[in-house]
């Protein structure tokens, strides 16, 4: 499992996201990586959702 968490580093890389390339750096494996990742995206979209009802004053949610 490390090979993967190395093989995505590498990725990230080429595909030039530094910032997530600096939190797979810092995961313990791949997994560890996905879930970190899923949980900021659940965060972000709950932040685009209050920012959109701050801008248009619809409570969508």
């Amino acid at each position: 499992m490390e090979n993967q968490l190395n093989e995505l580093i590498m990725r990230l890389s080429e595909e030039g996201l530094k910032e997530t390339r600096e939190i797979a750096h810092h995961s313990d494996d791949i997994r560890d990586f996905i879930s970190y990742m899923e949980a900021d995206i659940a965060e972000r979209e709950k932040a685009l959702q209050i920012a959109h009802e701050l801008l248009t004053g619809d409570k969508a949610g």
